[in-house]
């Protein structure tokens, strides 16, 4: 996709590489509400992952005038594609000359800070989204920290989206003047948004009398999916007249896939991928998992406490954002099982959980922090 026409010198040029789940929908509530505050905004993205809503978040942000470049990198990200994304990032660093760069997780991150890419701009902000430093590989988890502290000399400031990556950042040892909280949150007129359930349960082909349990996340080994197999299998879940909704996707796919055919559990487990719109259409389950092994400040958790139904979650400080939210030993498959049974006992049950920070309140703090990080 070429850069679209636009004759205004962005104040942020967004970047990212990870077009699905949870940054998607970041760049989904937060680049429209930064709008309606008079920033005006481009966004570069490469992926190899890009969703259906992320393409519709496109031609939306074309509407609004922003400048938007896609790189296509299907089917996967390599080295060869990495050199091709910064070439075209700094040749839209060139001609719209950004006052800002704000980069969002993972590769994004590495692409606009690691010297090896030769991204050129003075004002390089950065969102890990969740630091992640557990991995499944020992290597992995002691390389990481280490390149984020690498990195953070070629970092003027931090975008941390929860309490949790705000303590991690600080035990990296990066000087606090660099780190800016603007915590994820929803807009106020969220909840009147939903569907009803009749409308969702039609939208997903869900019957009226089924009991459903929806699993939002990526399929990646950060979410804890390779926990909550063995666990619904051992407490006899699927003897239950329950049915699991896995949506989304990622590089676990298949091993997950397989692992539910070897616990018996494919009649009762259902694969749903990428599901467009699934935030509208929360009112359709009854009740919701999450056992991430790490998170940032989640979406999807935000978004099912706003739809009221009963949560089963990791006990990771990112996830305990009410007393309401039941929970879990993250990486205990004994504590999952209880907490299996306790919430099979609340399934349908309305929750009603403490207030969260708003879309409004994050927009005011991502303005402070561009303000602040510009010198303006």
């Amino acid at each position: 996709m070429p850069v679209s026409p636009i004759n205004i010198r962005p104040d942020v040029l967004h970047v990212c590489e990870a077009c699905a789940g949870g940054v998607r929908r970041h760049l989904e509530l937060v680049l429209p509400a930064l709008h309606k505050r008079g920033l005006k905004q481009g966004l570069f993205a490469f992926s190899a992952r890009a969703d259906s809503d992320f393409m519709l978040l496109l031609e939306q942000l074309q509407d609004l005038d922003c400048a938007v470049d896609y790189l296509d990198l299907h089917p996967a990200l390599s080295l060869s594609g990495l050199f091709n994304a910064a070439r075209c990032l700094q040749a839209m660093i060139d001609e719209l000359q950004p006052r800002t760069l704000h980069l969002h997780s993972g590769w994004a991150g590495i692409l606009g800070r690691l010297p090896l890419f030769g991204i050129r701009h003075k004002c390089k902000l950065y969102a890990p989204h969740a630091f992640g430093w557990q991995s499944k590989s020992l290597w992995a988890s002691l390389l990481k920290p280490r390149l984020e502290k690498y990195l953070s000399r070629h970092t003027q400031a931090y975008i941390l989206v929860g309490q949790e990556e705000l303590r991690e950042a600080a035990s990296l040892g990066i000087n606090n003047d660099k780190l800016f909280l603007a915590e994820n949150g929803l807009p106020a007129d969220f909840a009147a948004s939903l569907w009803r359930r009749q409308k969702a349960r039609q939208a997903l082909a869900i019957p009226e009398d089924e009991c459903a349990v929806l699993i939002p996340c990526r399929l990646a080994w950060q979410k804890g999916l390779d926990l909550l197999l063995p666990a619904l299998a051992q407490n006899n879940m699927t003897e239950l007249e329950l049915n699991f909704h896995i949506c989304g996707d990622g590089p676990e796919k298949d091993a997950l896939a397989k692992l539910a055919k070897k616990l018996n559990l494919q009649e009762k487990i259902h694969f749903r991928g990428n599901l467009p719109g699934l935030w509208q259409k929360l009112r359709a389950f009854d009740g919701a998992i999450l056992p991430s092994r790490y998170e940032g400040r989640s979406y999807a958790l935000l978004e099912c406490m706003a739809a009221k139904m009963p949560l089963l979650c990791s006990d990771i400080p990112a996830n305990m954002l009410s007393a309401e939210v039941l929970s879990f030993k993250a990486g205990d498959q004994e504590s999952l099982g209880r907490g299996l049974t306790e919430l099979q006992s609340k399934l349908g049950q309305v929750i009603n959980y403490e207030p969260q920070t708003s879309l409004e309140e994050q927009t005011e703090q991502l303005i402070s922090a561009y303000e602040t990080a510009a010198g303006t």
